[in-house]
């Protein structure tokens, strides 16, 4: 009974202090040894839910996380870390922090919630404050749990918020993800985004500060829900999004998929743009981690070729007077381009030597440095080499 009493005075309390709450929705609730449980669904898996304020987060026994992974409800890229808990009886417990990306109570989401998985916790779910927030206020009735007490008026599907708030709220997201604060910025574009009050490029935002955070595979969830509407509607963000498409499967090692989406997003940008040229170095980092160096190579040859052969410069042009009337936007793009084609070797092998030379002789500060350090003249032509 003294469970109950705290957890009305607790829903109570968050009803006061919550500014975005759901119109109402009732739910039948199941009385269950002292709690309460409802149904739900964690990733679309079926199951009950018991609330739980005491808990500063959602906890899961060891066994229901094993269910929910062998099952595909869960996957390895959901697995965010380790760390400890404490417990009902004050002990510290190991626990294993993942991301749920939804959990559905009638027709509500609670999209991407952190989780800890414990050892021997007797509930199979708990659902603590961090996801009971975001859901808005409460109040329970016998065994009714109301939500969404004094909420926004809803037009259609659509809950209103004024006009005000929104661009408050946005301004407020956008600031923070400036300033570096990203999970600041990730609470309150989660707060828009629940409430489907962000547009796409926005979204984009959101999903940005998810790489940041390295959470990958929530801003690949993010990314290609607009993906759609960017191929459609904004044409000009194309890059951007398969860019950062390529670099979170990257980072989740599906290099396949990486490898397309740089490659797309190589095609939509600028010829010999600085953007572009830093796709190709993506592209030729995909190749190398796979072990695949020869297409490394080729990636950074055909492209240094490419770039040489259009903008009608010698690579030895560096050593010459000619090279007096090359911009400096050209010299500096040479200068990385050999030098990433010099990394692509082993450090002793003599095409880094040769290569690094070159960089260096079109100023690369890293190779200069390079050559300082095994004595090595980048200031004249080296009669050894052809080019």
């Amino acid at each position: 009974m003294k469970r109950v009493v705290q957890l009305l005075f607790f829903l109570n309390c968050l009803f006061v202090a919550c500014p975005y709450c759901n119109a109402q929705t009732i739910i039948q609730m199941e009385e269950y040894s002292g709690v309460y449980r409802i149904p739900c669904k964690v990733n679309g898996a079926k199951m009950k839910l018991i609330f739980d304020t005491g808990a500063d987060k959602v906890c899961l026994s060891l066994s229901m996380a094993e269910y929910l992974f062998d099952n595909d409800f869960l996957s390895k890229d959901d697995i965010k870390g380790s760390g400890s808990s404490a417990v009902a009886d004050g002990s510290i417990v190991d626990h294993i922090k993942i991301n749920i990306k939804d959990i559905e109570i009638q027709g509500m989401h609670l999209r991407n919630v952190e989780a800890v998985v414990i050892d021997g916790q007797n509930a199979p779910l708990l659902l603590g404050q961090s996801a009971i927030k975001k859901l808005g206020g409460f109040s329970i009735s016998g065994n009714k749990l109301i939500i969404g007490i004094n909420a926004p008026s809803k037009q259609g599907n659509k809950i209103s918020m004024s006009e005000a708030e929104v661009k408050r709220l946005l301004e407020e997201a956008n600031d923070a993800k400036s300033n570096g604060y990203y999970r600041v910025a990730i609470e309150k574009f989660t707060a828009l985004y629940d409430l489907d009050l962000l547009q796409p490029l926005d979204v984009m935002s959101y999903a940005i500060c998810y790489v940041f955070v390295e959470e990958f595979s929530s801003a690949l969830d993010l990314f290609h829900t607009i993906q759609p509407t960017i191929e459609s509607e904004y044409p000009s963000f194309k890059e951007d999004l398969y860019n950062w498409l390529g670099t979170c499967y990257e980072k989740t090692g599906d290099y396949n998929a990486a490898l397309l989406y740089f490659e797309k997003a190589k095609y939509y940008t600028e010829s010999y743009s600085y953007s572009q040229i830093l796709i190709v170095y993506s592209i030729a980092r995909v190749y190398q981690t796979q072990g695949n160096y020869y297409w490394s190579k080729k990636v950074l040859d055909d492209y240094r070729l490419n770039y040489l052969y259009d903008k009608k410069i010698k690579a030895t042009d560096c050593w010459f007077n000619s090279s007096s009337n090359i911009d400096s936007y050209d010299k500096s793009i040479l200068a990385d381009l050999f030098y990433e084609r010099a990394l692509a070797n082993d450090i002793y092998n003599d095409d880094c030597e040769k290569y690094m030379i070159i960089a260096a002789a079109w100023g690369s500060s890293k190779a200069i440095e390079w050559c300082k350090e095994f004595h090595i003249n980048y200031l004249t032509k080296p009669s050894k080499y052809s080019y």
